[in-house]
């Protein structure tokens, strides 16, 4: 895991259309879209249990400009294997 590595809205968003079929500027806007829900619905309590993976919200903070959530992914090997692979590449 490489933790200097920051992958910002563009390369989110050039990811999202090579992995579909979607323009890139409609992938910027999914994956958007896709984040705030994510983050919506962690911050009410909920947790995702999608294919491969589940998020839960383990604390949450309110600051001043906005909130702090801590969150826990739990992914299955499958998954973690292809993204160090993705990684050495």
């Amino acid at each position: 895991m490489n933790k200097d590595k920051v992958v910002r809205q563009s390369e989110l968003a050039e990811r999202v259309a090579a992995r579909t079929d979607i323009k890139k500027s409609d992938a910027k806007a999914a994956s958007l879209a896709a984040i705030d829900v994510v983050i919506e619905a962690l911050h009410n309590g909920e947790s995702f249990v999608l294919p491969n993976v589940k998020i839960g919200a383990q604390r949450a903070k309110h600051l001043e400009k906005g909130s702090m959530i801590i969150a826990k992914f739990r992914v299955k090997a499958e998954c973690s294997d292809d993204a160090d692979a993705a990684d050495d590449e």
